[in-house]
């Protein structure tokens, strides 16, 4: 069954997501469960972009348990990502913690892009409990370099702003404009 084109200018991410969830759906009637993982991950990131953030928990779940079992690495990092961040917002810290060992013991021994992910998210949930350590603020911005190098720019600063605000938060006002200056950031605010 074909899907209308979504228009752009009428409420397009509830209407991707509607036909995401009926692509899930589809994929799953028809026992395609790779392809339902990844229909699963992209529910999980357009719930997040909708603010929809129960949606965005639960599709992000599904995906990353299927992810693991299926040992689908690169989307695996991706989707814990965007899962903590989630989890983060609704401070369930411990499940965030359970999830980002599981999938670092999973891809224990990977390198680049995935390793770098999974670290990010670490650091992250590191962040959101203490947010005012400068050591998580120094191994942000070691892993930025990281994301930097495997080609992934937005990603890397992204990692560079939460470590600027972490260097903000821990007084090293300094530091923290340093970071922002180099890596195209604003002023540091006090």
């Amino acid at each position: 069954a074909g899907f209308a084109p979504v228009d752009p200018r009428r409420g397009a991410t509830r209407s991707a997501s509607a036909h995401l969830d009926a692509a899930s759906m589809a994929y799953r009637d028809a026992a395609e469960s790779g392809a339902a993982l990844l229909v699963e991950a992209a529910l999980a990131s357009l719930a997040q972009a909708a603010a929809r953030p129960a949606d965005a928990v639960e599709s992000g779940r599904r995906a990353l348990r299927g992810l693991l079992v299926r040992g689908q690495h690169q989307s695996l990092a991706a989707v814990l990502g965007n899962l903590v961040a989630e989890l983060v917002r609704a401070e369930c810290f411990d499940e965030a913690g359970h999830l980002v060992a599981s999938v670092r013991a999973a891809i224990a021994g990977a390198e680049g892009l995935v390793a770098a992910r999974v670290r990010r998210a670490e650091l992250e949930l590191e962040l959101a409990r203490t947010p005012d350590r400068r050591d998580v603020a120094e191994a942000l911005l070691a892993c930025a370099d990281q994301l930097d190098g495997v080609g992934a720019g937005r990603e890397a600063l992204d990692a560079r702003c939460a470590a600027a605000s972490c260097l903000r938060r821990a007084g090293a006002l300094e530091q923290a404009a340093a970071v922002l200056a180099k890596h195209g950031g604003g002023d540091v605010v006090d």
